[in-house]
């Protein structure tokens, strides 16, 4: 079986992407059409094809960045059209010619399964704030039911982004998988860990609410640290914040594990008051990653996916972002008494499995992709 997995604008090591990578090379022969920055040569490792498709991002120059965005996802589908596989598995998708993979795919009859990392119609030109959201949100709907309905199976972080899929297909072939942790990390004990908190990737949302609890939390000799975000994001004029560069998964979980809690906390509301589904049903990596490092989570209660994980488990503290006395002291509280925090280490050791990437998950995922494969060629 030949097998071509597509990553789009995600890293080579994408953790998400990587994990299809290796688990579908158990399929059989697996070529990995990844996104570079620098020129690459093509080659192969371990059984799998490695090959490069070069663009660099223009931030600066939106229209540039259109073209060469087009240049770099038309090249991609020229490959997929010129080479034969009998499966091709997209993570997320084409930016400027999003339904033409699966046009040009339909003709070989080619089984597609799509993995959905966000909820296209909030997520399609999310970053180009010249178009309106409405706008953005017409056009973004018009191409995920397309996606949908060209996809001979689905694939979802968000459980609830999985049911509203349903609803607009309901024989959709569909599994649910989260951005589960990659390994566990057996949790220290109180005495053995700092009195911090840490935030986990790029500051780009509005954490306004956020820097005053932050603030009152370092007055009371709480260290708060960013790993991943550049000096200069938006909480820069909080003093005595920690920045450290984005680092090696092993080496970031051994940080986090050995911190007081981690926090996934910003406003979930666009600027006029309208909610993003993207945020309020988000399952990011650095939740799952979080508790395999055996660290608690604090989430804001407008979070509904994560906080019912967090309320089930009671791995973590769910808070209110909008009271900021109130959610400092149930902060500063729960660490300081050593019985509730203890009480929450105990919680989360016995429940590290379930947010850990293992063997199980990916003999369901593999049982998913090959079920897929099957039922399409019968049709």
């Amino acid at each position: 079986m030949k097998i071509a997995i597509v990553g789009f604008l995600h890293y080579k090591e994408d953790k998400r992407v990587m994990r299809t990578v290796k688990a579908l090379s158990k399929l059989g022969e697996v070529t990995y059409l990844y996104w570079s920055e620098k020129k690459e040569d093509i080659y192969c490792s371990n059984g799998i094809i490695y090959v490069p498709f070069f663009h660099r991002v223009q931030k600066d120059h939106p229209l540039h960045e259109w073209n060469s965005r087009k240049k770099h996802e038309s090249e991609i589908i020229n490959f997929l059209r010129e080479h034969e596989f009998d499966i091709i598995y997209f993570h997320h998708f084409a930016t400027t010619r999003t339904l033409a993979p699966y046009a040009a795919l339909s003709k070989k009859k080619t089984t597609i399964i799509t993995d959905f990392h966000e909820y296209i119609p909030e997520e399609y030109l999310y970053g180009i704030k010249a178009i309106p959201r409405s706008l953005k949100s017409i056009i973004g709907n018009y191409l995920y039911k397309r996606l949908l309905k060209r996809s001979d199976g689905a694939v979802f972080v968000s459980w609830h982004m999985h049911k509203m899929a349903l609803k607009i297909k309901a024989d959709l072939n569909s599994l649910w998988i989260p951005n589960y942790g990659s390994f566990i990390v057996k949790p220290y004990q109180k005495v053995k860990r700092r009195k911090e908190i840490v935030f986990v990737g790029k500051i780009q949302r509005r954490m306004i609410k956020e820097t005053k609890i932050l603030a009152k939390l370092i007055e009371r000799g709480v260290t708060f640290t960013v790993i991943g975000s550049a000096p200069y994001s938006n909480v820069n004029y909080i003093k005595n914040i920690n920045f450290l560069p984005l680092m090696p998964y092993e080496k970031m979980i051994d940080y986090i594990s050995k911190s007081a809690f981690t926090i996934i906390s910003y406003d979930t509301l666009d600027k006029h008051g309208k909610p993003w589904i993207n945020y309020i049903y988000s399952m990011p990596n650095k939740f799952f990653d979080s508790i395999c490092a055996g660290t608690p989570v604090i989430v804001d209660k407008n979070f509904e996916e994560m906080k019912s994980f967090v309320e089930e488990d009671n791995t973590g503290l769910i808070i209110d972002r909008n009271n900021v006395e109130e959610t400092s002291k149930l902060i500063l509280n729960t660490w300081g008494d050593s019985s509730k925090y203890e009480s929450l280490i105990d919680n989360i050791s016995g429940k590290q499995e379930r947010y850990c990437w293992d063997e199980k998950k990916e003999e369901q995922f593999l049982s998913f992709v090959l079920s897929t494969y099957k039922e399409a060629k019968r049709k």
